[in-house]
């Protein structure tokens, strides 16, 4: 299963799990895993058509976008009201042998704009945060509700930074903003 697929079965099974996190964000500052939720100036809830004026949007299906924007290659996944809750990027780095001084060197620039990674093995860098969630059941469980990974790929040679970073809250937030008036419509017509 391609990594587009696999994120729209992610995102149509959270959009029928319909969870609610247990922090009331209308009174406290929405929380991250990292200090810095944007890549290349693309931000984790930014309406698509503010996107659309820092770069060409192309819709490629379902809520997904591509563009390109200074040199670096970006799909997005936007909620039903547009707003960006997945980015992905792709920046090519050309031909050179990874080592600890070029790790060190990414680790820092990552730390200085994100904040330290909450895990590093080799060249993957992982940043998450945990909140407990309701869902069906009464009882709040853990999820991670905001997550980045960073990492180096390698074509024949040629490598790459990927980088990916999603915040599910967003998502659940315009789902339910989505749902509200049919469901109300619906509550009206019930009958007995």
């Amino acid at each position: 299963m391609n990594k587009h697929l696999a994120m729209a079965a992610l995102a149509i099974c959270v959009f029928a799990w319909s969870p609610a996190v247990e922090a009331d964000s209308a009174t406290k500052p929405i929380a991250s895993a990292t200090k810095s939720r944007e890549i290349g100036g693309f931000a984790l809830g930014m309406p698509l058509r503010e996107a659309a004026k820092l770069a060409r949007i192309e819709p490629i299906g379902g809520y997904q976008f591509d563009t390109e924007r200074d040199g670096l290659q970006f799909n997005f996944e936007v909620t039903p009201l547009g707003r960006i809750y997945r980015i992905q990027s792709s920046q090519r780095l050309g031909r050179f042998a990874e080592d600890e001084a070029f790790r060190s060197t990414l680790l820092s620039k990552l730390t200085a704009k994100y904040g330290a990674p909450a895990s590093v093995t080799g060249s993957m860098y992982h940043w998450e945060l945990v909140e407990r969630v309701r869902s069906i059941d009464p009882v709040p469980n853990p999820f991670t509700t905001m997550w980045m990974t960073a990492s180096i790929s390698d074509d024949d040679g040629e490598k790459s930074l990927e980088m990916k970073m999603i915040d599910f809250r967003i998502l659940w937030a315009d789902q339910a903003q989505a749902n509200q008036p049919g469901r109300a419509a619906a509550e009206n017509r019930v009958k007995f």
